[in-house]
């Protein structure tokens, strides 16, 4: 059978463009390598984005599983993390990073036992594998087995030695175990290693407050505060020392900053509105008494001083009214006890009957109960700002 010369030359074209296609399209390593760039940009949505479009491309890329899962972790994906983690070391069982990175996501979901197995794994690998000892080490100090984590986060900082944030975690380690020179020494390596660390200065100045020496404390507090204005709790530090001092006026600048961090803060707003009130700025003590009971709505000493603050602004109308209301209030309060009801029926048993009216003259007027409260709100007390951790933050 004869093949037709024209048919021949198409299949030869058709071929050659294939070929060319093939060329021409992108390779999973190249999409690989773009996502890779996009990272060290900051750009993460559009790196993930590459690094699916490399998985795609090739379904056995153990590297670009590793990295999108990643990048979910730093999205606190961490179910679509894992699952990249462990299609990588399906491919390859004995990747230390994905195997390190699985460690990581389980301490993140406080599944200590597997993160504590998979950081194992990792060392039967590589001993030296710093992120892994990292990740043991924080479990560790999840669980409070704080002796336990010290030479874990030891040997993280002899193979990862330019990294501020274990420094910090092994001062963190140490204060927990009541050891402030140790402590110390850590947080201030921390600070040497990146002279921005605000949260170790804090916790420096901490350290120092435990010393008594309160001057070292509020040098590191500030330095925290001028490098990070929204270090709130350096502010409250500091507010808390100046108030000690009875400087109210820079203690009232401190609450205010935090204010400005955080419009929630209700210990700052309550603190501030007793300062406005110490300084007769009445108006602005009202402002943040209000947005204290925002927070806060069932603290009475808070409903007081607003009552306190409004009165001598009230017309006498006003404070006619206000005096019928807390009447009322008290009466209620009063037949609300146990055995009022049976006393003030005796009462008015005792008492002579009315004289009957003059025929033919109205009755004389008599005033109505104003409106009572319906209910009595509980006052509940008001928690202290806490200090984050910032526990679970794995190295780079």
């Amino acid at each position: 059978m004869s093949f037709p010369i024209k048919s021949f030359f198409s299949l030869s074209l058709f071929l050659a463009f294939l070929t060319s296609a093939l060329a021409d399209a992108p390779s999973a390593q190249l999409y690989l390598d773009k996502g890779n760039v996009y990272v060290k940009e900051g750009r993460i949505e559009t790196a993930i984005q590459y690094y699916k479009e490399a998985v795609e491309h090739d379904p056995f890329n153990a590297e670009a599983h590793n990295n999108l899962g990643k990048l979910y972790a730093q999205k606190d994906m961490l179910d679509e993390a894992l699952d990249q983690f462990q299609k990588a070391l399906k491919i390859d069982p004995k990747y230390p990073q994905a195997l390190s990175n699985t460690s990581y996501v389980y301490l993140q979901k406080r599944v200590y036992a597997k993160a504590i197995l998979y950081a194992r794994l990792v060392l039967k690998v590589d001993p030296d594998f710093g992120s892994a000892h990292y990740n043991l080490g924080m479990t560790y100090f999840q669980m409070k087995q704080y002796r336990q984590a010290i030479p874990e986060l030891r040997q993280a900082v002899r193979a990862i030695p330019d990294n501020a944030d274990i420094y910090e975690r092994l001062g963190d380690a140490y204060r927990a175990l009541s050891k402030n020179e140790e402590a110390r020494a850590y947080y201030r390596q921390a600070i040497d290693t990146d002279p921005v660390d605000t949260s170790a200065r804090a916790k420096l100045g901490d350290v120092y407050m435990d010393m008594d020496e309160e001057k070292k404390a509020m040098e590191q507090y500030k330095a925290a505060a001028d490098i990070e204005p929204k270090n709130i709790a350096a502010h409250y530090q500091l507010a808390e020392h100046y108030k000690s001092i009875r400087d109210w006026n820079k203690a009232r600048i401190e609450y205010l900053m935090i204010l400005e961090a955080d419009d929630e803060q209700s210990q700052a707003h309550k603190e501030v509105a007793i300062i406005y009130e110490r300084d007769d700025q009445m108006g602005l003590a009202l402002y943040h008494w209000k947005k204290y009971l925002d927070v806060v709505p069932g603290d009475q000493e808070a409903k007081q001083h607003i009552s306190d603050i409004r009165k001598p602004l009230m017309t006498k109308k006003e404070s006619d009214r206000m005096a019928i209301l807390e009447r009322n209030a008290a009466s209620a309060k009063a037949e609300s006890t146990p055995g009022a009801d049976s006393a003030a029926a005796k009462d008015k048993k005792n008492q002579p009957p009315p004289p009957l009216p003059n025929k033919g003259k109205p009755a004389p007027p008599t005033l109505g109960n104003a409106p009572t409260p319906s209910s009595q709100v509980v006052p509940v007390e008001i928690a202290q700002p806490t200090v984050d951790e910032n526990s679970g933050t794995i190295p780079k």
